[in-house]
This record gives C-alpha cells, structure tokens and sequence, in this order.
C-alpha cells in the first residue's frame, strides 16, 4: 500500500522541480529576440561591407580617370600640332549675297512702315500733351505737373529726332538696294492720280485696241441679255394666258 503523504512529498518535489526548470531554461520568445538581433546585425555588416566595396570603387575610377588626363595631356605635349590653313575670304558675290539677305529691301520697308506709325503715334501724344497743358497758377503741385508735362515732352521730341534719322537711313538703304538690284524708282507725286492726267489716260486707253475689243464683246452680250430677256418675258406671257384660259374653264363648269 502506498502512503498518501508520500504520494502527496513526491508529487509537490516534482512540481518544485518542474518549475526550477521552467525558471532556469530560456523561452521561446526570447529565442526569436536573439535571432532577429543576430540576422539584423548580420545584414547590418553586409551593408557596412557594400558600402566599402562601392567606395573602393570610386576611388579606382577616379585614380583611373587621373592617369588617362595625365596620359592625354602628355600625348598633346609630346605630339606636334598640324598648322590649320589660314581661311580665304568668300568671293564678293557671296559677300553681297550676304548684304542683301542682311539687309533685304522688304524688310527695310516694313521697318520703315513701322518707324512712320511710330512716329505719327509719338506726335500725337505730343499734341494731346499740349492741348492739355494749363498755365502755372503759382502753387507748388502746378509747378511739378508742368516740369513733368516739359520733361515728357522733351522725351517724346528727342525720341522723334532719333525716328526720322532711322527713318532717313532706313530711306538711303532702300534707294541703294534699288539701285543695286536694277529698279526703276518712281517718285510718289506720280502716283497721286490728278484729274487732268485721269483724262489723258483715259483717253489713251479708248483709243488702244485692247479696249475696242472690251467694248464689243460687252455689246454682244447686252444684245445676248436682252434676247433672253425678251424670250422669258414671252414665256411669262404664255403662261398667263393659259392659267387665265384654265381659271375661265373652271368657272364656267362651276356655274
């Protein structure tokens, strides 16, 4: 038979020594800890390793990088430089090419046109400044209006002196570019049409065959307007009589 207090020793001994042991021993979780840290540290050197490698790298590419610009620079040194031919001048048909294409007469009477708009546009604000300007009255605010008003227009006048000399050079290049070119300059008073030269050239071109044959041709088609005119009011006329003839039928039928 067993004893029930010795049952009762032996099972609390065990029990005490389950949990020394359970004391004594790591866990599981502390397990994972220490592996995790151990793999981060790990791959924290692998890192610190790369890092290195990549420096040393660099460090040779440049080195590398030095002695072939050391290298060149003493090939250069070392090697005579082959004298470069002076250049010829271009021929002057290629020079005046250039000049006109630099200067092209178009171009110069555009910039021509726009500097006369500048100028018209300038001297109005000149006059609308002057219609505009009072007479001092004494006070000190009339005094520095009127010294703005004379220094504006003092701007506006030496702006219109430098506009008509670019006008005038602009009107010189143009009068050579012509005259280079082989074009006949026609002066502007020949090309306002007055009444009595309006007469003279009308009375050239009557009398020139180019006009004798514009005059008949436009006879033979008002003859041909006019026949066909009198053929549709024809028609019309028929047409009336025989809706009149219809209209009297019908009435009569009805009655």
């Amino acid at each position: 038979m067993v004893n029930p207090q010795q049952f009762g020793v032996g099972v609390g001994v065990g029990v005490g020594g389950v949990g020394s042991n359970t004391m004594g021993m790591p866990s599981a979780q502390q397990v994972l800890a220490q592996q995790q840290q151990q793999q981060q540290s790990v791959a924290m050197q692998q890192q610190v390793q790369q890092m290195q490698q990549a420096q040393l790298q660099l460090q040779q590419q440049q080195q590398a990088a030095l002695v072939q610009q050391t290298n060149q620079g003493s090939n250069q040194a070392t090697t005579p430089q082959t004298p470069v031919p002076p250049t010829q001048p271009p021929p002057p048909q290629q020079q005046q090419q250039q000049h006109n294409k630099e200067f092209n007469t178009a171009s110069l009477c555009r910039f021509g046109q726009e500097t006369v708009q500048d100028i018209v546009s300038r001297t109005l604000e000149v006059f609308q400044t002057l219609r505009v300007l009072q007479l001092p009255n004494g006070m000190a605010q009339g005094a520095n209006l009127a010294n703005e008003k004379k220094n504006k227009v003092q701007e506006q006048l030496r702006t219109l002196k430098l506009l008509f000399r670019r006008l005038r050079v602009i009107y010189e290049k143009c009068n050579e570019n012509c005259q280079l070119q082989g074009m006949e300059y026609t002066h502007i008073e020949s090309l306002i049409p007055l009444k009595e030269e309006w007469d003279m050239k009308s009375d050239e071109r009557k009398t020139s065959e180019a006009y004798r044959l514009a005059c008949e041709e436009s006879k033979e088609i008002m003859e041909q307007v006019v026949l066909k005119n009198r053929h549709l009011k024809e028609i019309i006329d028929h047409l009336r009589r025989i809706i009149s003839e219809i209209n009297t039928m019908l009435n009569m039928r009805r009655s």
